[in-house]
């Protein structure tokens, strides 16, 4: 059983990033497979639905269908500032654009025709940094960052899209840096956030889309920066990822780690373990290129299990059974350091999709998973 550390290890060496390495054979379990490379460039997410799946470069958002991993369309966005794709009903989407599209915040576009997408509306929120679509529902939750001296001092923004072409903006307070990422658990019965930023998180009840409550709030002085939050399917489980801007040992220690906690009363949540990443490029210095450190990202659980898929960088992309998150099981990964970095790794089915960041070998692949 892993133990659970309560004071984290000394975190910063202020230095330059590390140097890029050298490719190294590609690793990986026995039940993990590269079946497809979508090649389109860096790309920092992707989101599926239906038969197309929405990844996001530095200058367009690049539909691919599903089915054969070929690309299908293509919305050009000159100079995309952000970093986040979000999908939700009526064939639209939600995307962090830039100035050069004309839309300096978050932009919203109809994908009814996947050939040829195109930009209905946007809303100048402020430094939207990522966003998260509530599910089922036209808002779109709007995270600045949640660190590093937000100026606007916790104040969090969600876009009513119900009419994207006039996207309104409504603002609440969540804690003083406000959210870095937001994760939803949305079932008849029970309609919960987690906002992960900062030194904390916070879980809020989202009856009320556009006014969530603060029910809890859960103290992290072991993580370094709450960077996103994810919910089991089940609904008592709550993962929260430690983006610890390289300082990451890739040995199993608690820096850059995946905390588990125990949200089956989600105004008590209680810390159950940790899991940190085995493999990776070990670094200390502050901001490390993505190329080389094995921080947690993004990740999610298959729908109905406790099977979570997570991107760690240069950690590559594994599988963690969190049947007993006292004890999380690594159930399949694969790595291949100097040419994956996975910024997001997400299940479709008995596959994982993510996103490579990797600045000269990015794109889109997919894994399959046996077990």
């Amino acid at each position: 059983m892993r133990r659970i550390a309560l004071v984290i290890a000394c975190l910063a060496v202020f230095g330059p990033a590390s140097a890029a390495h050298a490719r190294v054979a590609p690793e990986s379990s026995d039940n993990v497979e590269r079946i497809a490379n979508v090649e389109i460039g860096r790309v920092t997410e992707v989101a599926l639905q239906g038969r197309h799946a929405y990844a996001l470069t530095s200058d367009a958002v690049i539909v691919i269908e599903r089915s054969t991993r070929k690309v299908v369309g293509r919305l050009d966005c000159k100079g995309i500032a952000g970093s986040e794709i979000e999908t939700f009903p009526n064939d639209m989407i939600a995307f962090t654009a830039g100035g050069a599209c004309g839309i300096p915040g978050v932009a919203f576009a109809d994908v009814s025709n996947p050939k040829r997408p195109r930009l209905v509306g946007g809303s100048d929120a402020v430094r939207s940094h990522t966003i998260t679509s509530y599910p089922g529902k036209p808002f779109v939750y709007v995270s600045a960052n949640g660190c590093c001296g937000d100026s606007r001092g916790g104040i969090e923004e969600i876009i009513d899209a119900r009419n994207p072409q006039k996207p309104e903006i409504v603002q609440f307070r969540s804690n003083g840096l406000g959210c870095h990422d937001v994760g939803f658990l949305v079932k008849k019965d029970v309609k919960l956030a987690a906002c992960a930023g900062g030194a904390e998180t916070q879980i809020w009840d989202v009856s009320d889309p556009l006014a969530p409550v603060t029910i809890s709030r859960i103290p992290t002085p072991q993580v370094f920066f709450n960077h996103s939050a994810t919910f089991s399917p089940d609904g008592d489980l709550l993962v929260v990822g430690d983006e610890a801007h390289g300082v990451t040992s890739c040995t199993g220690a608690p820096t850059g780690a995946l905390w588990f906690y125990d949200v089956s009363d989600p105004t008590a949540p209680a810390l159950l373990g940790y899991y940190g990443s085995p493999r990776g490029a070990a670094v200390s210095s502050f901001w490390a290129t993505p190329d080389t450190w094995c921080t947690a990202h993004m990740y999610n659980f298959k729908p109905g299990t406790r099977l979570l898929a997570t991107a760690w960088y240069d950690g590559g992309m594994n599988v963690l059974d969190l049947t007993d998150p006292s004890s999380p099981e690594e159930v399949g990964y694969y790595r291949a350091s100097g040419e994956f970095s996975p910024w997001a790794a997400y299940w479709d089915g008995n596959e994982i999709w993510t996103a490579d960041e990797h600045a000269t070998e990015g794109g889109v692949e997919v894994f399959s998973f046996e077990r």
